[in-house]
């Protein structure tokens, strides 16, 4: 993980699963149940491979050392709480069709990468106490793109010591 960066495997695991429910739900616009199936298992390929292992070690890894298993904790209630809600729509997207479920799908792996790209910093290379350390000064947060958001919407970062 070191090597390529919990944020950039976390960014491009989600921009593919966003690309392959966007070729299921054109699999099933096409009549094609081979392409849709594809991107199925590809999708299901990236979130375990990349998506899935990520957000469970960021999340591990962004709780300072003496808050870190009741912040996992609070993670692994927080997830299981979304999912559950999440699974009371599918009837509704369901009952809207097939074409529905996996646009929604991709519009929402999307946001996640929106998300992901905005406020997740990158932790790569660095010790949890450098982690740690860095997020007590208000640095760890600086390593994301809300400060290109920021710029982009004509806010200016007030500047600080650490630069």
């Amino acid at each position: 993980l070191d090597a390529v960066g919990r944020r950039t495997l976390l960014s491009y695991g989600l921009r593919g699963v966003t690309a392959c429910y966007g070729l299921s739900a054109i699999g099933l616009a096409l009549h094609s149940p081979h392409i849709s199936g594809v991107g199925m298992l590809a999708s299901q390929a990236i979130y375990q491979s990349c998506v899935g292992p990520i957000a469970w070690i960021v999340s591990s890894e962004l709780y300072p050392s003496d808050m870190r298993a009741r912040g996992c904790a609070l993670a692994s209630a927080t997830f299981s709480i979304t999912t559950l809600l999440s699974v009371q729509f599918h009837p509704l997207l369901i009952s809207r069709g097939p074409f529905t479920v996996f646009a929604t799908y991709a519009a929402t792996a999307q946001a996640a990468w929106l998300l992901t790209r905005v406020t997740v910093p990158e932790t790569k290379g660095r010790s949890l106490e450098e982690i740690q350390e860095e997020a007590f000064q208000g640095r760890l947060f600086r390593r994301t793109s809300i400060m290109e958001g920021q710029s982009l919407l004509g806010i200016e970062p007030e500047p600080d010591a650490a630069g």
